[in-house]
C-alpha cells in the first residue's frame, strides 16, 4: 500500500474516532490512537508502521512540540525547577526508576536489561502530555507547567543515562563508566547553557529598548508573509539538530526553542497568525497522524510473557502515578491537581519506545522484551486520557486553577 493511501485511511479513520470519542466525553486523541490499533496487526492489519510514516509522524512530534512551546512562558517552566520543583521532578523520575529495577530483578534480567527497564518506566512522553492538556484546555495552568517541567527532566536524564550506556566500550572498567558519564554530563551542560545564553542575549536587547517585536515585520516586509512561519521553524529546528546532536533527542531541543520565541517578540496579530498556521497543520492534519502511528505499533500477538507484560504495566502505571501525586503534594497543589500530574506522567508513548527501539537495536534487550516495553507504552498513552477524566472536578475544575502555585 502506498504511503499515501495510507495516510488517507488513517486520518479518514482519525477524525470519524476521534470525533465519537469526543461525542461520548473523551479526548480526541483516544479515538485517534484507537485507529491505529485497528489498522494495524492486532486487528484488520491493513497498515504496517512503515518508514515513510514514522517520517511523518517525526514531522508531527516537532510541530506538536512546536506549538506548545508557542503557548507557554519559559519562566513559568524554569520557575517549576527551582526549589521544591526540582525536588518534585527527580521524585517524577526515582521512583519510577526504582520500580523498573525492582521489576528487572524480580524477573531475573541481567543488569543491563534491568537498567533499561528502569529507563522507560521512568520517562514521559512530552507529545503525549501536551496532546492531552491541550485538548482538555490546560495548557496554560500550572499542572501543565509541573507536567512539562518533569517530563523535560525525566526524558533529559533518561537519555543522559542512555547515552552513558551506548558510548560504554565492550570492555567495562570503572575508568570508561566514568569517562562515558563525564562526557555525557558535558554535553547536557552544553545544551542547557546554549539555551541559557539565548535567552539572555534575548533579555539584554529588550532591557536595552532594542525592539525586537519589530524584527519579525521587517522579516514579511523583505521576504513575505509565509517567510516569518519558516523563520520560525527553521530557528526551533536548529535547537532540535543541536539536541540530536549531543546524543539527546530532538523533542527536548524542539521544546526550548519554542519556548524562547516569546509573545512579547512579535505583533499581536502576527503572533496569533503563526499559532493559526502551526495549528491548522498540526491539530488537523500531522497530529492525528502521531497518535494513529503510536496505535499501530500495537501488536497484541507479539506478547511472549503474560506475567511479565501485566507486572511491567502494572508497575509503570502504579509507580508514575504515586510520584507524580507526591510531587504534586510537595508543590502544594490541591488533590485533583496532584492525581492530574501523576496521571498525565503516565503517559509514556513515543519517548518511551525510542529507547526501547534503540536498546533493541544494540541488542541490549531481546525481542520478547521489547515487545513488552512496547505494550506498556502504548498502554499507558491509551489510558491516561481516560484516567484524567475521573479525577474529581474533572478538567474544569483544574482549568480554573492558577498558573502560580
Amino acid at each position: 500500500m502506498s504511503m499515501l493511501t495510507s495516510l488517507l485511511l488513517i486520518i479518514i479513520s482519525a477524525r470519524i474516532l476521534a470525533g465519537l470519542a469526543e461525542r461520548y466525553g473523551q479526548p480526541a486523541i483516544l479515538g485517534e490512537m484507537l485507529a491505529g490499533i485497528l489498522l494495524g496487526p492486532t486487528a484488520f492489519n491493513i497498515i504496517d508502521g512503515s518508514q515513510a510514516l514514522s517520517g511523518v509522524a517525526d514531522l508531527a512530534v516537532f510541530l506538536i512540540v512546536f506549538s506548545a512551546g508557542l503557548e507557554m512562558d519559559l519562566k513559568e517552566v524554569a520557575r517549576m525547577l527551582r526549589g521544591k520543583g526540582l525536588l518534585a521532578t527527580i521524585i517524577g523520575f526515582a521512583i519510577p526508576f526504582a520500580v523498573g529495577f525492582l521489576i528487572g530483578n524480580i524477573l531475573g534480567f541481567d543488569i543491563l536489561r534491568t537498567f533499561f527497564m528502569g529507563l522507560c518506566i521512568s520517562i514521559t512522553a512530552i507529545p503525549v502530555a501536551i496532546g492531552i492538556l491541550t485538548n482538555l484546555n490546560l495548557l496554560n495552568t500550572r499542572l501543565a507547567n509541573l507536567t512539562l517541567a518533569t517530563a523535560v527532566v525525566n526524558d533529559v536524564l533518561a537519555l543522559l543515562f542512555l547515552g552513558v550506556l551506548i558510548a560504554l566500550p565492550e570492555t567495562k572498567t570503572w575508568a570508561t563508566v566514568l569517562s562515558s558519564v563525564f562526557f555525557s554530563s558535558l554535553k547536557l551542560c552544553a545544551f542547557i547553557l546554549s539555551v541559557y545564553l539565548t535567552n539572555l542575549g534575548f533579555m539584554i536587547a529588550q532591557k536595552k529598548g532594542l525592539p525586537i517585536h519589530k524584527i519579525p515585520e521587517q522579516l514579511v516586509g523583505l521576504f513575505g508573509r509565509d517567510a516569518l512561519f519558516g523563520i520560525t521553524i527553521a530557528f526551533v529546528l536548529t535547537f532540535g539538530v543541536f539536541s540530536e546532536a549531543l546524543g539527546f533527542h530532538n523533542i527536548i531541543g524542539s521544546f526550548f526553542g519554542a519556548l524562547l520565541l516569546r509573545r512579547d517578540f512579535f505583533m499581536a496579530p502576527r503572533y496569533m497568525e503563526l499559532q493559526k498556521n502551526i495549528n491548522s497543520i498540526s491539530t488537523g492534519f500531522l497530529s492525528p497522524v502521531f497518535f494513529a502511528y503510536i496505535g499501530l505499533q500495537f501488536n497484541i500477538f507479539a506478547i511472549e510473557s503474560v506475567f511479565m507484560v501485566v507486572l511491567i504495566i502494572f508497575g509503570s502505571v502504579v509507580s508514575k502515578i504515586f510520584a507524580g501525586w507526591l510531587s504534586g503534594q510537595i508543590m502544594g497543589f490541591t488533590k485533583s491537581e496532584s492525581w492530574g500530574l501523576g496521571i498525565m506522567l503516565n503517559g509514556r508513548g513515543v519517548m518511551e519506545i525510542v529507547i526501547a527501539t534503540i536498546a533493541l537495536e544494540k541488542k541490549f534487550i531481546g525481542q520478547g522484551l521489547y515487545t513488552a516495553l512496547v505494550l506498556m507504552g502504548l498502554f499507558t498513552s491509551v489510558i491516561t486520557p481516560l484516567l484524567f477524566k475521573l479525577i474529581p472536578g474533572g478538567s474544569e475544575k483544574l482549568s480554573r486553577a492558577s498558573v502560580n502555585p
